[in-house]
């Protein structure tokens, strides 16, 4: 690029590890190198379409138009120094922000270079690292395929306020490097995140939003809807707005309500020193945290809900300073909770070029245990695979491990067994090991009636409405008052989708959610007979609407077949068949 970038620019900063050790000790070889380093660091710049505003001594200072040119082009420059033939090796460290800057005379001024200045300081050789916000510009960017790694918050020298710091990785990059040589700010117990966060741009930017304006704040989705990461996520982005910590508080590994406290109280590092005194552990640590500006997060609260609530509650009242979020299968009832449904990822195809969030986090999974993937043009099997998996992003993980051994056209073709096909060995809560043991887990938390019609609404496909329901899942055990209720419970639980238009309402279950509940339903030897309900109910309404098609409200009545247009197909189906 011969012009400079003007407006949001995304700066590249270089500078060689141990420099003055390597010309002191033989400075033929070092010219040498540079001159290799030179060439090597202008070709990728210019075919990346930077614009090099300095360069000479041992780096480079380099202006992009766009976040992505700037990562790829910093990402090819490592490889090809990597496998540039200098003894002894360069070993170059890489900085990425984006920021405004004031352009005078083809050179840049302004605080985004200083901070990129600043983030070169702590990197490693061979390190690329990106601040918070060049990887916020990738949120979304469906052209980049590169990875970054959450490395936390941490102090750069001469800025007041803390920086989040990502490191960029590629396959053909080095991986794992020491502790950046700065000072992690961050109070508490957040996880790294281990893999780069893919998607929900839009949910994040909500979701944070909402972090500041509410003190209880409740993600709830189904199994497997990404709802821990999503949580993760922003309390990670908001961390540094809490002085006396960000903690996460795992509800998953306990299975009794009067352990919710003892869970919450180890992280903070809270015990109850003088037993004697008749103090209970919470308040204790109430007290504790009463002055303390706080943020709690309570994953997994479904399963000891009422316990987690009134936990919550209390530690709401106690302490003003405190901010609470929480994931959860249903809402946890707490006076002045905010709710956010977590959508499954956006998962249809327009037909372009873009990749969906649903495939674009298949591809970035995939490209981790087979890297040449990218390549092999499986696109349209990704698309089939990812809207079979209704976007979910927990089922989308597992169907992309299995690319070790099987190629995408494989893997779509097989997910009619996907309960069995998707699974994986380690790194994952046991009920996150595979599809089928989230949807048992899911499913154990139900009461006795929502276990019945949940086997029973499995039958539909394509969706039901509440009348549907009644008639195909009610019998002399369960009146249809109580499918209703029913209904309602699973649709708090995440279990079932509702959707209303034009006054009437519809209820759907994700294709996972029906394949095992349909597993349940022929365990209980119950199938037959809910089959032949279920085809007598649609041979009724088609008998219904017949006579209407062919007068003045016929186009209303064919678009009440059509709703049930696949419910029909089944039963026929099904009737053909017995």
């Amino acid at each position: 690029m011969t012009t400079p970038p003007t407006g949001t620019i995304t700066f590249l900063f270089t500078d060689i590890e141990s420099s003055t050790a390597i010309w002191e000790e033989d400075r033929g070889a070092m010219s040498s190198n540079l001159a290799v380093h030179d060439e090597l660091l202008r070709r990728e710049m210019a075919d990346g379409a930077g614009y090099v505003f300095s360069a000479g001594g041992d780096g480079f200072a380099a202006a992009f138009s766009t976040v992505t040119s700037a990562i790829k082009a910093a990402v090819a420059a490592q490889i090809a120094l990597g496998k540039a033939d200098l003894q002894p090796r360069l070993r170059v460290r890489m900085a990425l922000h984006t920021g405004e800057a004031d352009e005078r005379d083809g050179n840049y001024y302004g605080p985004a270079l200083n901070k990129c200045a600043r983030l070169m300081e702590v990197a490693a050789g061979d390190q690329i690292l990106a601040s918070q916000a060049t990887a916020q510009m990738t949120v979304g960017d469906i052209g980049l395929l590169v990875p970054l790694i959450d490395l936390g918050v941490h102090r750069l020298r001469d800025f007041s306020a803390p920086e989040r710091v990502y490191q960029v990785t590629h396959p053909s990059l080095r991986q794992k490097f020491p502790l950046l040589s700065s000072t992690v700010e961050v109070v508490g117990n957040l996880p790294r995140a281990s893999t780069s966060f893919v998607g929900r741009g839009d949910e994040l930017a909500s979701l944070s939003a909402l972090l500041v304006a509410e003190r209880l704040l409740t993600l709830v989705g189904p199994g497997g809807s990404g709802k821990t990461r999503l949580a993760l996520e922003v309390a990670r982005a908001a961390a540094d707005k809490y002085p006396d910590g960000a903690w996460l508080i795992d509800l998953a590994p306990i299975n009794a309500d009067d352990l919710v406290v003892e869970q919450l109280a180890a992280p903070l590092g809270v015990q109850d020193l003088e037993p004697e005194s008749g103090r209970d552990l919470m308040g204790i640590v109430t007290e504790h945290l009463r002055d303390k500006r706080t943020l709690l997060v309570f994953d997994n609260c479904e399963h000891v809900a009422a316990s987690a609530a009134t936990t919550v509650a209390a530690l709401l009242d106690g302490c003003p300073e405190l901010t609470v979020l929480a994931t959860s299968r249903e809402t946890l009832g707490v006076t002045s909770e905010s709710t956010y449904h977590v959508p499954p990822l956006p998962h249809s195809s327009d037909g372009g070029e873009e990749a969906s969030d649903a495939a674009r986090l298949f591809m970035d999974r995939a490209l981790r245990v087979r890297p040449t993937l990218e390549d092999e043009g499986n696109a349209g099997a990704v698309d089939e695979i990812v809207a079979r998996l209704d976007g979910m992003p927990l089922a989308i993980e597992l169907a992309a491990a299995r690319v070790r051994v099987l190629s995408p056209a494989e893997i779509a073709a097989r997910l009619g067994e996907r309960l069995d096909l998707l699974h994986e060995t380690k790194g994952r809560q046991p009920r996150h090991m595979t599809l089928r043991a989230t949807l048992d887990w899911s499913h154990a938390l139900l009461g006795q009636n929502e276990q019945t019609v949940l086997r029973r609404l499995a039958v539909f496909s394509g969706g039901w409405s509440p009348a549907a329901a009644e008639v195909v899942c009610a019998d002399e055990s369960l009146v249809p008052g109580e499918v209703l209720d029913a209904l309602e419970g699973m649709a708090d639980k995440s279990l079932v989708e509702v959707s209303i238009r034009g006054g009437s309402s519809r209820h759907r279950l994700l294709e996972t959610v029906r394949q095992s509940a349909l597993e349940k339903l022929a365990e209980a030897a119950s199938e037959p007979d809910i089959r032949r309900r279920h085809a007598r109910y649609y041979l009724q309404l088609a008998q219904d609407h017949d006579a209407e098609l062919r007068g003045a409200a016929q186009m209303t009545h064919v678009a009440a077949m059509d709703a049930d247009h696949d419910n029909i197909r089944a039963a026929l189906d099904w009737s053909s068949r017995s």
